[in-house]
Formats: structure tokens, C-alpha cells, sequence
């Protein structure tokens, strides 16, 4: 029987057909000459047409654990300079050069946090910019009597989370490095998430090569119905570490379609997404999988959390890509331009300074979207106009949560809901920060104002459970929930009472959520004209912001059993999926705790003059703006 939760796969996960290479190599002693060898070999394969080109592990040092002190480059602070990191920039111009998808192998990278070593492997665009990088996650130690020895978590680090990674015109990659192929799991996820092939660039030893390379190359595929691309160094028996070699590409049948020998050499062959339907057409595993007997690797996953960004970096899951910024800002500069950038001073508040007249400096970015991926220029600017972080097309429709605070029910006398009430705000609500809040002119006397924590969404999600749903979050900002009160009790749709232009002011910043250790502990604070009215904390929040996300991109309801029976309803159940998307740049509000102007005796309406602060903590900031009365 095939569980109901065993959903299809997307027709096709490869867009078009690409030539895919191997590039085996033999690095020696000298990295500046491993660097240019390398380059011209990928110069080569893109030469005769290949678009994705794989470099071997530790293509830049020679092989082993003992290598890794002496070749050891570091990427923090991003991006990093020429000489902390020859590699990154050497691979970043081959990708550029030849226009290609470029997968760097693996070089040794430093883990200034505990003195170790990370396993890295970085991939750059055609463009030359770095899409993601993936830390190996699984350390070889292990123990052959009489031939094989290796302990690497005494030198090594071990990464934390997946790369899946996105090449527009062709689909979505899986990395991985070396050990990692024997544990399953990794691929399956990848696969489950609609990666197309599974790259390994690895280094097998001549005992584990003869015995387990093509076995374990040729079961990630048929196990998960994609292609997978192995790289291997040559060998070099003159030096320390003999690599097996053989590097190879298979496709979705477990078929070896090209294999190498243990020479230096480049292998090369075409994927079409047709192998894959055809694959999968004709052994139906997707459909067949019993997730009423077992869990959803690929769902329900629970990565260890992000470690802490450090001096500018931070880990993105998926294919979010190396995170460089900790606070991001949309603004306008002096000279007229949009741009995306960061506080060059980390602990100021960007929204008060900003309210009382100072000058806040930018580091400036390639991008002005929080959404795709972007490097600092090198540039600093001033900010002269502030703007929502997200621009009203990324955002689309706001997504919000009502009466999810135990204050805030508390102090309406309301029970607590069992399930999120939800509603939504239409994107014409966007408001820059500092720009003003307009009354309506056709209700202008009953407007309040609502701090709330908003969640914004960095990868298109959809049925996702709640151990997996902050793996989606960008990052965090404030909204000002604004409302019309006296609307509000003409319908029982929010929709209209909080949905006129200006009523949902954004920002300042972004924070990233791998900066924001607990979003269950922030304070918040909303002023009207220096008065504190609401002084609260997300602690106070009855779904969490996983149980939000898990619930808006699932949309399951309990309904009571008598209704269920009288409408013929067949039972759900929190695992039914029903294929609700959250777009990339979807913005959720999640609630506002007690002390609404409506509540008090007076009410605290806002007026024309009047100044609102909405204040949360963990450098988000305060969301400082105006009131107006709009004219007619």
C-alpha cells in the first residue's frame, strides 16, 4: 500500500540536457601550480562543451589530514582577500573564464572557532560568484587492521548542514565529499528536494576504492533514481596517499555511464531529465514509499541548528548560499541609486538613528534583494532614504496570525485558539520605514497601531513539518500590524480593516536567522508619542514560529467529528500534505502581544503628528514612522 503522504515527483527535475565533466588531476606540493593546473584542465572540459565541471577533493594540496595545517586558507571575513584565500579567487575566475557551473572540489579551509580544519567545497556561477559552499560533514575515522588507519576528527571540523544548490537553467545539485556517500541519508534528502545529481568529490583509498566506490556510487543512484558524479584525484603512487581514481558519472538506472582509470584525465557525458522520468516511470519508488511506516527522511530532517555567523559569514541552509551579511538594509544613497548593503556599525540601530537625524554607513552589496545571492562591492555609502527590506512584488500578499499571543488573549478575554487563526494583508500595504502611516479618509478616528516579529521565507516551501521549517526561514524583521478598529466590527474578514495602503510598515533590517540564536525570547516594545503601550515578550507566543510555518505551508484543519459525518469528510491527519506554497520572500506576521491602543480606557488611537516606535530586540531594532491623514 502506498501512503497517502508519498507524494509525486515533479515531472521533469532537470530542465534541459547538460554535459556534465570530472576533472581528474594529481595536485602536488605546489598550490600556486595545483591553482593554474586546474584551471587549465576546466579551461579544457569547457573547452569540448561541458557546463558543470567537478574538481577532486584537496584538488589545491597534496592528500591527507597531515596537509591541512600548512594548506589552510580562510574564507571569514566574506568575501575574503587574495591572500587569505588564493583558491576562492582562482576558482572563482574559472567559473567566470569559461562560463560554467564550477564544483572546486574541496580545499583545507580554517576553523578559527576551534582551531581545526574544515573539509570545503566551494561552487561558483558562470558568473564567477559563489553560489554555496558545503563543509564535509562526515569524518572518516576508521580502523582496518593492517590497512587502514585514519582518525580526521582529531585535525578536522565537521560541517553542519546540506548544500543543495540551484543552477537556473538546469535545476538543482546536491554536494557532498567523499565519506559522506556512505551514509544514505544526505542523498535521499538531496533527492527528495528535487536535486537532479549528487556530486562527490572524493578520495578514496586503494582498499576502500576496490571495494566500495562504484558499489556506492551505483547505489545513491538507484536508491533515490538520480544521476551521480564521483571525482577523484589520480593517483600518484610517489606520493603519500594513493587515490583510487576511476572517477565516474552514472545515471538513474545505476548505469556507469563513463568511468576514468587511475590517470590524470577529464571524463564527460550528457544528463537528460528524460533518464530520470523514465527511471522512475518505470520503477515507481517515489509513489510506493511507506511514510505511514517510516518518517520522511527527506521531510521531516531535522539539520542541527545554524552556527553563529562569524564576523560576517553565516551559514544558509539548502541553497541559500554562503550568507555574508548578519543585518541587511534596502536604501536609497545619496547620488540616487537602490542598493542593498549592511550597517558598516554592527550594534547601531539603523531605524532610531535614522529618526533622530544621523548619518548611518553602508557596506554596500551587488545586490538590492535579500533574497538571491550577493558579495560586498568594497564600497561605503550613506543612507538617504530608508526602505522596506523586501520590495512589495517579493513579498506578494502578507501571511498573518491572529490572537497568538497568552497576553494579548488574555486581556480580550478570548480563549486560546487550537489552531493559528490566519489572515492576510495585500502587498499594496507595504510601508518604508519613516515614511508616514495615512489614516484613511473614510476612518481615520480608530486606527492602532501592533508590533509583531516577522518571518520572512528564503526558498519556496510547501509541506513542510514543523522539525524542518526554520531550514526555510531567511531571516527576521518587525511589522507594524496597523488596523482600523472601527472597520474591524463591520466584518469578520481582517482583510479589509487592516489592508489600506501604508498599513503594514517593514523593517528596518533583516536580520539573519542564523544571528538570531532563539526567536522565542525576543522582547518587544511598541511607543506612541513616548508612551509605552505594549511591552512584551515572543515568549508569550502560543504557535511557534516552526508550528506557523509548518501550518501555513500544510493548511490542515481538525474539524469536529459531527461535522465530519455530516458533510462525508474523510478524517485529515498532521501529516496530510495539500500542497499550499509559501513563494521565496513570503512575509509572515506572527502576532502581536497585549497593550493594543484599542484596549485601553481611553483608547490610544493614533492621530495626525503622532510618532510610533515598534521596538524588537536581537538587532532588529525600532520600525520608527509617522501618521498622517490621507487625502481624499
Amino acid at each position: 500500500m502506498a501512503s497517502a503522504t508519498a507524494t509525486a515527483v515533479p515531472s521533469s527535475v532537470l530542465k534541459q540536457p547538460v554535459k556534465v565533466a570530472c576533472v581528474q588531476l594529481t595536485p602536488g606540493a605546489d598550490k600556486a601550480a595545483n591553482l593554474d593546473y586546474a584551471a587549465s584542465r576546466v579551461a579544457a572540459a569547457a573547452k569540448s562543451g561541458s557546463r558543470i565541471i567537478i574538481l577532486p577533493e584537496c584538488f589545491n594540496s597534496p592528500l591527507g589530514c597531515k596537509y591541512f595545517a600548512q594548506y589552510a586558507e580562510t574564507l571569514r571575513p566574506f568575501p575574503p582577500s587574495r591572500e587569505q584565500s588564493p583558491s576562492f579567487h582562482a576558482l572563482s575566475a574559472m567559473a567566470a573564464d569559461n562560463k560554467v557551473y564550477l564544483i572546486g572540489g574541496s580545499i583545507p579551509e580554517a576553523d578559527p572557532d576551534s582551531g581545526k580544519y574544515f573539509n570545503t567545497s566551494l561552487i561558483f556561477g558562470p558568473d564567477g560568484k559563489l553560489l554555496d559552499n558545503f563543509r564535509k560533514i562526515h569524518l572518516f575515522d576508521v580502523d582496518i587492521p593492517g590497512k587502514v588507519t585514519f582518525r580526521e576528527s582529531e585535525v578536522l571540523s565537521a560541517g553542519n548542514r546540506i548544500a543543495l544548490v540551484s543552477f537556473p537553467e538546469y535545476g538543482t545539485i546536491a554536494v557532498a565529499i567523499c565519506y559522506d556517500i556512505r551514509f544514505p541519508e544526505l542523498a535521499t534528502i538531496a533527492a527528495r528536494k528535487g536535486a537532479f545529481a549528487l556530486i562527490y568529490p572524493s578520495a578514496f583509498t586503494l582498499t576502500t576504492g576496490a571495494i566500495h566506490w562504484q558499489l556506492l556510487g551505483r547505489a545513491r543512484a538507484i536508491d533515490n533514481q538520480i544521476y551521480v558524479a564521483m571525482c577523484s584525484p589520480a593517483r600518484d603512487l610517489s606520493a603519500p596517499f594513493h587515490a583510487w581514481g576511476h572517477s565516474m558519472i552514472i545515471d538513474p538506472m545505476a548505469k556507469v555511464l563513463v568511468e576514468a582509470d587511475e590517470k590524470d584525465t577529464i571524463i564527460e557525458t550528457e544528463l537528460d531529465g528524460d533518464s530520470i522520468i523514465e527511471a522512475r516511470r518505470n520503477i515507481p519508488l517515489y509513489a510506493q514509499r511507506r511514510f505511514d511506516v517510516y518518517p520522511d527522511v527527506g521531510s521531516t530532517a531535522r539539520l542541527r541548528r545554524r552556527i553563529q555567523a562569524s564576523a560576517g559569514v553565516g551559514e544558509r541552509p539548502y541553497s541559500f548560499g554562503l550568507l555574508v551579511w548578519k543585518r541587511f538594509i534596502r536604501f536609497v544613497s545619496e547620488d540616487g541609486r537602490e542598493l542593498g548593503g549592511e550597517p558598516a556599525d554592527p550594534d547601531i540601530d539603523v531605524g532610531l538613528s535614522l529618526a533622530t537625524s544621523k548619518s548611518v554607513l553602508v557596506k554596500v552589496l551587488d545586490s538590492c534583494s535579500a533574497l538571491g545571492p550577493s558579495q560586498f562591492t568594497g564600497e561605503t555609502t550613506i543612507i538617504k532614504k530608508l526602505l522596506s527590506p523586501l520590495s512589495a512584488s517579493e513579498v506578494g500578499a502578507f501571511r498573518c496570525v491572529g490572537l497568538n499571543f497568552k497576553d494579548h488573549a488574555a486581556e480580550l478575554k478570548l480563549p486560546i485558539p487550537k489552531i493559528p487563526e490566519v489572515f492576510m494583508k495585500p502587498a499594496g500595504c507595504l510601508n518604508n520605514p519613516l515614511d508616514p502611516i495615512q489614516l484613511p479618509a473614510c476612518a481615520p478616528d480608530a486606527v492602532d497601531a501592533e508590533v509583531e516579529l516577522a518571518v520572512i521565507i528564503g526558498q519556496d516551501c510547501k509541506n513542510v513539518n514543523a522539525e524542518s521549517a526554520l531550514e526555510y526561514v531567511l531571516g527576521y524583521t518587525i511589522a507594524n500590524d496597523i488596523t482600523a478598529r472601527d472597520m474591524q466590527s463591520h466584518t469578520s474578514q481582517w482583510v479589509y480593516c487592516k489592508g489600506y495602503d501604508s498599513f503594514c510598515p517593514l523593517g528596518p533590517v533583516v536580520v539573519s536567522a542564523c544571528s538570531v540564536p532563539d526567536p522565542s525570547v525576543l522582547s518587544m516594545r511598541t511607543t506612541l508619542d513616548g508612551e509605552v503601550l505594549q511591552d512584551s515578550n515572543t515568549s508569550q507566543m502560543i504557535f511557534s514560529i516552526a508550528e506557523i510555518v509548518s501550518h501555513l505551508s500544510k493548511v490542515w484543519l481538525t474539524r469536529p467529528a459531527n461535522l465530519q459525518a455530516s458533510l462525508q469528510l474523510r478524517v485529515p491527519t498532521l501529516t496530510d500534505e495539500q500542497d499550499t506554497t509559501l513563494p521565496k520572500g513570503t512575509v509572515i506576521l506572527t502576532g502581536t502581544p497585549s497593550g493594543v491602543g484599542h484596549g485601553y480606557i481611553p483608547p490610544r488611537y493614533l492621530r495626525p503628528g503622532s510618532m510610533v516606535y515598534c521596538y524588537i530586540g536581537s538587532g532588529l531594532g525600532a520600525l520608527v514612522n509617522s501618521v498622517e491623514l490621507r487625502r481624499s
